[in-house]
């Protein structure tokens, strides 16, 4: 075929030995073979026809073979993968964002209840601390109305802690 189209002999033939049981190849040379005609002015002795035949009994072990996947309909098929990806993706990232906020919530819970926690313990010791000052406030220096403010105070603590040892 070579040689009818440049009108000289093929230089990759080495190349054309290891190419032309290929199935791309194959399938093209295929479609090339001019079907044997029944004029009797084609000599079958051409070498050429002899080439054919001798292709013709490897074409013959080499049907099974399927041709390769070419380069567009590569690209077509992962354009398809992505395009179903990208369907499903914007879905299980939502997901993911939803489960990293819900976590980060419940994290500040946790951080926001051990805080309230430790405020509640500084008050409970400050409350303590205060009620201490008022039971040993020194009382003689004062006026009488201070005295007798600091005299309902030591009461009202008093019954607040005979109260929590009652229910203890």
């Amino acid at each position: 075929m070579y040689q009818e189209v440049h009108n000289t002999s093929f230089p990759f033939e080495h190349c054309w030995n290891v190419l032309r049981h290929q199935p791309k190849w194959f399938e093209t040379y295929q479609k090339k073979i001019p079907k044997r005609s029944r004029n009797p002015t084609s000599s079958p002795s051409t070498p050429e026809l002899v080439n054919l035949e001798e292709d013709e009994i490897s074409r013959d072990a080499h049907i099974q073979l399927e041709r390769p996947i070419g380069k567009k309909k590569e690209k077509e098929r992962l354009k398809k993968l992505k395009s179903q990806d990208t369907t499903i993706s914007p879905l299980v990232d939502l997901l993911i964002d939803m489960k990293e906020d819900r976590k980060k919530g419940t994290e500040k819970k946790l951080e926001m209840l051990e805080k309230s926690y430790i405020i509640h313990v500084e008050k409970a010791s400050l409350e303590k601390l205060k009620e201490e000052r008022i039971m040993m406030m020194d009382t003689s220096g004062m006026s009488p109305m201070q005295q007798e403010y600091y005299y309902q105070r030591q009461i009202e603590i008093i019954e607040s802690r005979r109260k929590s040892n009652i229910s203890e």
